[in-house]
């Protein structure tokens, strides 16, 4: 882990501690499990489309034509376990010379703000690549999309 902290620090620029990985391994981690559409498709897309970010918008209009989609059954946890997560991705991939894209910027800030509230993780696969979708617990609005 330290070696891993050590070389990314986005996390510490949003005010995280480094990522306890054992933390993923623990009883309520299970996102591989079972996946279930417990949302409809135009339910998804409408609350999308609230959401009002750009990638949220074409996320929203890929799911209207027809987009895969997924909602993980058991993988609403603390938006804080998932920003973790993502902010330490964010930071590598910005030092290896990947740019970031704007779903980051705005999509890390709404995941912070959501703190230890629960969210459920989603994917929806756009032409343009996959994006990753966290609901609030009530599974009608988002949270944030990456």
């Amino acid at each position: 882990m330290s070696q891993l902290a050590g070389r990314c620090s986005a996390a510490g620029d949003l005010g995280l501690k480094p990522m306890d990985w054992s933390a993923l391994t623990g009883e309520g981690w299970r996102p591989r499990h079972a996946i279930l559409h417990i949302v409809n498709r135009e339910d998804l897309a409408a609350a999308l489309e609230q959401q009002a970010t750009d990638a949220a918008y074409g996320t929203a209009l890929a799911l209207r034509s027809g987009a895969a989609f997924k909602v993980w059954a058991g993988s609403l946890q603390p938006a804080r376990r998932y920003l973790d997560i993502y902010a330490w991705r964010a930071e590598c991939m910005t030092e290896d010379g990947v740019s970031t894209c704007k779903d980051f910027e705005q999509g890390l800030p709404d995941l912070q703000r959501a703190g230890d509230d629960p969210v459920a993780l989603g994917r929806v696969d756009t032409a343009e690549g996959t994006h990753v979708v966290f609901l609030a617990a009530d599974l009608k609005s988002v949270v944030a999309v990456l």
